[in-house]
């Protein structure tokens, strides 16, 4: 069987606060100062980590986050406006602005907010001011000593009203039980934690003699009921985020007992090492250790690394919502059921049947990309007598696996490639509907492409019937292949005087194939040259152009470039052209490898100079290395001509490629079937857009789905927007998200790096 991967999700959310200071107080520190600034929350160092506090105009700014977070505010950011709210007092401020709005109330800022280092940083007296804290700087050492508001009376709220007491949360009475999710531990002196209560934040302190238990609901294997065990005593450092916690309160709101409740199902190892682990399962779950998967040794202490023999038993910690595992435990208090008359639990969220069907690596025998009449075979093993089909694509769904011989758990299909059955990297996905609804999904190891279509021819150089002067010129074909599988090889020949003479050729993926004639030509030249694509799709091209004896020009007397030296991105270059009165003219604009930049471009007739044409070009923010150009001039006759101008214009600098962009889907927002992707991207630049699917299948089982490589070219604006794509939301999947990777290619033949966002289906 094929591991499955499990990704477990931990629920963190942001948690943040904020103090206040008087402006003679807290100046910025002082010029030449080499010192760092220090803060003291009540005597205690704030570690900012590498976002130190900074001076701006003479004040000092500090890091919202951990400002906020030790004065005990919660805080909401969304579309650069800071919310914060701590007991009665409210407070808004924006990125970049100097208004802020404090309960109600306008007020202005010395220093506006702003991003640095990527965090948001706020004037640390505004903070202060309106949250009530008491702040003291010391210039010498350059240190600000904050004292926490807990208990004072915090400063006029501008509203006329006297000041009232603000406690940080409104906190059960002595002796109440509050129950909630771990959020967040800190092991300071004194200790405290947050939790997440009815979709609140509340943070508490913990006395130093609270006492901490554990108590587990253990379940015997996966279709087990779960027994709840006595409690048993534990340390706060055994504690994970994402437990459920019941504590009780003493009279001051602190923690005086503290109990860690968790359901754990007993599992069976058959590999362990490093920070993987390998379930004795049907599935052959495959569990990886990082930061949200913890880890516990056989003593019961915290570990980075597993080393556990086949056979052993360790305890999976269970999410509340029953979607995954948070902690794996080889400690046997944590896996030994204790024989008590404890009261039973229910499973926690939809774990999957027992004895459920599987299905194992699902192989295909694609080594090349496919075109129509070529065959696909697929095969897998799975659980015997179950109906299995396989899918690729949007075109090929449904298709039947055939069991062979009948209960022999082997499966496979063959499928006849048709035209239009076109797709770009995808993977194979078989199916199993077992009882009850229950659907397993698995998909092939590598991806499989088909293309059924032939490449599109965009141009030649030399253009089809043009009169040219070069004696032995550079031969460029130009081609198309936008979601297809690329150019494979090409073969070019001449012919002249009936005969046909082959000439080397170079294929120079993505769209060009280059030929230079051996030998001097003049006269009528046929070209006819077959370009193929990995698949085998043909595309033949035939073309001719003729070569003036002599050297002689034709009609086109003169074709030139103003650039008398190097230029820059953002820069005109004029162009002119000498031939006949009252013809067509227009240039070409080769880039580096002959790829065609621009093509057709025209100029005009001077009206004070008959048979002067003249135009320009401007140089691309993001070109880079070097341009020639060619002009064709068609006097009406039905004769064209040609001629490159003799200097090619070199560019002072490569800059860096126009940034990709996804503008449709926003991140984090839910969509809809079928999805259409759009943005921005260099100008006629290719973007490769890849969408997979995740989720969590029934508690632990990852789900995992490649809905393949889709190809989009940007325009003269850079605007560029993908076909319709379409998906189907899978049964028994929770957590469901869809993330879309797009990298862009330009014409200077630069891949960018990837841009991803993650959407909800």
């Amino acid at each position: 069987m094929t591991p499955r991967i499990l990704v477990p999700i931990l629920a963190g959310t942001l948690l943040v606060v904020a103090p206040q200071i008087s402006r003679a107080q807290v100046p910025g520190p002082a010029s030449g100062a080499s010192a760092p600034v220090s803060v003291l929350i009540d005597g205690r160092p704030l570690d900012f980590g590498n976002s130190p506090p900074q001076s701006v105009n003479g004040r000092l700014l500090v890091p919202l986050r951990a400002i906020f977070e030790a004065l005990g505010a919660q805080v909401d950011f969304s579309g650069g406006i800071v919310r914060a709210q701590r007991g009665s007092t409210q407070l808004q401020l924006q990125i970049g602005s100097q208004a802020a709005i404090v309960n109600g109330q306008n007020r202005t800022l010395d220093v506006p907010a702003q991003a640095i280092f990527g965090r948001t940083f706020v004037p640390l007296r505004f903070v202060g001011e309106a949250l009530g804290a008491g702040v003291a700087f010391n210039n010498a050492t350059q240190t600000v000593s904050i004292s926490s508001p807990v208990g004072q009376t915090p400063g006029p709220t501008g509203n006329g009203n006297p000041p009232t007491t603000d406690p940080i949360y409104n906190v059960p009475g002595t002796g109440q039980t509050v129950t909630g999710t771990l959020l967040r531990l800190d092991a300071g002196n004194p200790p405290s934690l947050s939790l997440l209560v009815d979709g609140q934040i509340r943070s508490f302190q913990i006395n130093p003699g609270a006492l901490v238990l554990r108590q587990l609901s253990v379940a015997a294997s996966a279709g087990a009921t779960p027994v709840r065990q006595a409690p048993r005593a534990t340390t706060l450092t055994s504690l994970v985020p994402n437990e459920t916690l019941r504590v009780t309160l003493d009279a001051n709101g602190r923690i005086s007992q503290l109990t860690a409740q968790a359901t754990v199902i007993v599992a069976r190892v058959q590999f362990g090492a490093g920070n993987n682990i390998i379930l004795d399962d049907a599935n052959d779950t495959s569990l990886t250790l990082g930061p949200n998967l913890t880890y516990t040794d056989p003593t019961g202490r915290p570990a980075d690394n597993v080393n556990l023999n086949a056979g052993a038993n360790v305890a999976l910690f269970i999410s509340p919502q029953g979607r995954t595992i948070y902690r794996v435990s080889s400690d046997p208090r944590d896996y030994t059921a204790q024989i008590t008359n404890g009261p039973t639990d229910p499973l926690p969220g939809n774990l999957p049947p027992t004895n459920a069907p599987s299905i194992g690596a699902v192989q295909t025998d694609a080594t090349v990309p496919l075109k129509a009449g070529a065959q696909l075979t697929v095969s897998v093993n799975a659980t015997t007598n179950q109906r299995l089909t396989m899918g690729l694509g949007p075109r090929i769904q449904n298709i039947p696996l055939q069991e062979n011989p009948i209960g022999s758990g082997k499966y496979s299909a063959t499928y006849l490639v048709r035209p239009g059955d076109d797709v770009l990297d995808a993977r194979v996905t078989v199916r199993l509907v077992g009882q009850n609804g229950f659907e397993s999904t698995a998909q092939s190891q590598t991806p499989v492409t088909i293309d059924t279509v032939a490449p599109r021819l965009v141009g030649t150089i030399p253009s089809n019937g043009a009169q040219i002067s070069v004696a032995q010129p550079n031969i460029a074909i130009s081609v198309d292949d936008l979601g297809g599988s690329g150019i494979g090889d090409a073969t070019v020949s001449i012919i002249q005087n009936n005969v046909t003479t082959p000439i080397p050729a170079t294929v120079a993926p993505p769209s060009l194939v280059n030929a230079v004639p051996p030998q001097p030509l003049s006269g009528r030249v046929a070209v006819r040259a077959v370009i193929s694509d990995r698949a085998g799709n043909a595309l033949p091209v035939n073309f001719f152009f003729t070569v003036g004896r002599g050297g002689a020009v034709g009609l086109i007397q003169s074709f030139t470039q103003g650039a008398n030296r190097a230029m820059a991105p953002g820069e005109d270059i004029p162009i002119a052209l000498t031939a006949t009165p009252n013809g067509r003219a227009s240039f070409d604009v080769l880039g580096p490898r002959n790829a065609i930049v621009a093509r057709d471009l025209p100029l005009s007739e001077d009206p004070d100079t008959p048979g002067t044409y003249r135009g320009s070009y401007r140089i691309p923010d993001d070109a880079t290395g070097a341009f020639r150009f060619v002009g064709r001039f068609d006097s009406g006759d039905g004769t064209l001509n040609q001629s490159e101008a003799t200097a090619a214009v070199r560019l002072t600098t490569a800059v860096a490629p126009t940034k990709l962009t996804i503008t449709s889907p926003t991140a984090d927002t839910q969509v809809q079937s079928p999805l259409i992707i759009s943005g921005k991207a260099a100008p006629g630049a290719t973007v490769n857009v890849s969408i997979s699917a995740s989720g969590t299948r029934f508690f632990v089982l990852q789900y995992a789905d490649d809905l393949g490589t889709f190809q989009a070219r940007a325009d003269a604006q850079g605007n560029w927007q993908t076909q319709q794509i379409a998906f189907k939301k899978p049964s028994n999947v929770q957590g469901l998200t869809l993330t879309i990777s797009a990298t862009q290619t330009d014409a200077a033949n630069r891949t960018s790096d990837p841009v991803e966002l993650t959407v909800t289906p």
